[in-house]
């Protein structure tokens, strides 16, 4: 269930300061996508520094509607295997929609997504916003983001595999993320690489370090840590290497509904370590299992859903050492909930409140 990264996939990602964006909106069966820039609805253009703000506004919609985030590989305008999932949402007529824990999107509050484009950001090309109900697509925004004029921080690179010299197919397709800030989702510029490893990121120049790190599983190896990156300078070029290091621990199991099927819905794996970095691993509900390798040590293994239906609980986290050449299997299946946790949420002086997300989590 590891996404291949080779294929394209899955993507995430964000818009940067620097780009320029042309927007549009749309509006069918009494759904609206649209795209707002410094609080004009009806604009089509940004400039670098511009506030953009996806806002998709329901109505009365009958069936449950869902919203993906998807690069347009080709520029077709029109939402095809093809094309980079970057994130989606599954909502309905008159619920509040739960958006990623990450940076720039706001949860649903009456009726509304919100999505804000700033700082740091993504391959150039045309993003849309499809919303389907069904089979049937009833709204797709299209953003065309454009490269600033501001020459970038150029971090080249190559990835490699220990006692393996290219040209390798398994280098090919390594999604290397960058820039990243600690305890962050990497929403941020990416590069797949060439059969020899070789990758080159164009990002705005910015006063912080941030990390880069590769971003896809090669089945028996343990995925180079992060490197930490100044791209302070504009115009100016860092290298760094990294390299793919036999698996001293392996990590594994299946991941499925209490049936057996396979997940329904969009989910992540997320892996954390004693340094307190998240090491996500995505995967889609075409297959029901993972596996990867890992460095000795202490880790903490949690799938969290995207959307999770209702009356469904998700699986405990897992916390545990591992030793080298420990294999380690743990099933992470989705269960039917026995109890039920309701309540309100109001803000000072009682009024009711949509502007949250709740998370129950359990201490065992």
């Amino acid at each position: 269930m590891i996404v291949d990264t080779k294929n394209k996939a899955f993507v995430k990602f964000a818009i940067a300061i620097g780009f320029v964006v042309i927007a549009y909106s749309s509006t069918v069966l009494g759904l609206e996508a649209r795209f707002i820039v410094n609080g004009d609805t009806t604009a089509t253009e940004a400039m670098q520094g511009d506030s953009v703000v996806l806002d998709i506004t329901l109505d009365e919609i009958g069936e449950d509607v869902i919203c993906y985030l998807v690069f347009d590989v080709d520029s077709s305008r029109s939402f095809t295997s093809d094309d980079k999932v970057i994130v989606s949402r599954s909502i309905s007529d008159g619920a509040h929609c739960i958006v990623p824990n990450i940076p720039n999107i706001s949860p649903a509050f009456d009726g509304k997504i919100q999505l804000y484009f700033n700082p740091f950001y993504v391959n150039t090309g045309l993003f849309m916003v499809v919303c389907m109900q069904g089979t049937t697509v009833v709204a797709s925004p299209s953003v065309m983001v454009r490269p600033s004029d501001d020459p970038p921080h150029v971090i080249s690179g190559t990835v490699s595999i220990e006692d393996v010299s290219p040209p390798d197919e398994r280098l090919e397709g390594i999604y290397v993320w960058g820039p990243i800030a600690r305890f962050v989702s990497p929403f941020a510029m990416g590069d797949i690489t060439d059969e020899y490893g070789r990758f080159n990121i164009n990002c705005p120049a910015s006063d912080t370090n941030f990390a880069i790190v590769p971003y896809t599983e090669i089945p028996g190896y343990t995925t180079p840590d992060y490197q930490w990156v100044d791209v302070s300078g504009h115009g100016e070029t860092t290298h760094v290497t990294f390299e793919y290091s036999e698996a001293e621990a392996i990590v594994y199991g299946d991941i499925a509904m209490e049936s057996g099927s396979p997940l329904p819905f969009p989910a992540f794996l997320i892996l954390k370590n004693r340094d307190g970095f998240h090491v996500e691993r995505f995967f889609t509900f075409e297959e029901d299992r993972y596996s990867f390798g890992v460095l000795p040590g202490r880790y903490q293994l949690q799938l969290v859903a995207e959307s999770l239906p209702h009356g469904y609980t998700s699986p405990p986290k897992y916390r545990f050492n591992i030793d080298s050449g420990d294999s380690l299997r743990f099933d992470l299946i989705v269960k039917t909930g026995s109890e039920t946790i309701s309540g309100r949420v109001t803000e000072s002086g009682g009024a009711p409140s949509t502007s949250y997300q709740i998370r129950a989590e359990s201490e065992d």
